[in-house]
């Protein structure tokens, strides 16, 4: 995956196979946001500036 896509629920980056993207997706819709937990695993991965 070239850019990384984060669930904004569980705070973990989708996998590139799309497996599991629609549950996640779905779980988006009414589960609370992981802010924190979405930055801590943006500080950890290997992005650069645009």
């Amino acid at each position: 995956m070239k850019t990384p896509v984060l669930s904004n629920y569980s705070s973990k980056v989708h996998n590139e196979s799309g497996s599991e993207t629609a549950d996640l997706l779905f779980h988006q819709l009414y589960k609370t946001v992981d802010w924190l937990g979405c930055m801590r695993t943006s500080v950890n991965l290997p992005l650069t500036p645009f």
